[in-house]
């Protein structure tokens, strides 16, 4: 049986002191709430990327936002990585990455709805493209509601296009 794959894509790579950490990782806050959406998602295959597939850094070494041009180009690479992947949802985590996408892609903004977690998905060549909240929001901001976001997160991957 062939699983569905779920592409779950965040904003750019992360630092930590000299290390580049992979995209999503289970040791950063955002990679560990991506985790635990995926552990209630049997039956799924789950690969984590970024769009932009670099730390941006400013002028005194420091994380910084990735440029519109850099996401324009990370949102081209990820088109590669769609085609050649071909998942059947790309969970696409921040209103940042969100727009890049969509823009680039053509998407209708009206999907991009960042209500308390009542998402909508877009279709697109047969891929779902699901734009939710950034998790690092929720361990931020929403921390007492993360069940609820995971619920919703999840309760979409699991819907039909």
């Amino acid at each position: 049986m062939n699983m569905s794959v779920v592409l779950w894509v965040g904003l750019s790579d992360k630092r930590t002191g000299d290390n580049v950490l992979p995209p999503l990782s289970e040791s950063s806050p955002s990679g560990k709430i991506v985790d635990e959406a995926i552990i209630g998602l049997d039956g799924y295959e789950h690969i984590k990327e970024n769009l932009v597939d670099f730390a941006p850094l400013d002028e005194r070494n420091r994380m910084r936002y990735p440029t519109s041009e850099e996401m324009r180009m990370g949102a081209h690479r990820l088109m590669g990585i769609i085609e050649r992947v071909r998942p059947s949802t790309v969970v696409i985590l921040g209103r940042r990455a969100a727009k890049a996408v969509f823009d680039s892609f053509d998407l209708s903004h009206s999907c991009l709805s960042f209500g308390e977690f009542r998402y909508r998905s877009c279709s697109m060549g047969g891929v779902k493209y699901l734009p939710v909240h950034h998790p690092s929001f929720i361990s931020i901001y929403r921390r007492k509601h993360k069940d609820s976001y995971l619920a919703a997160v999840r309760e979409m991957i699991k819907s039909p296009p």
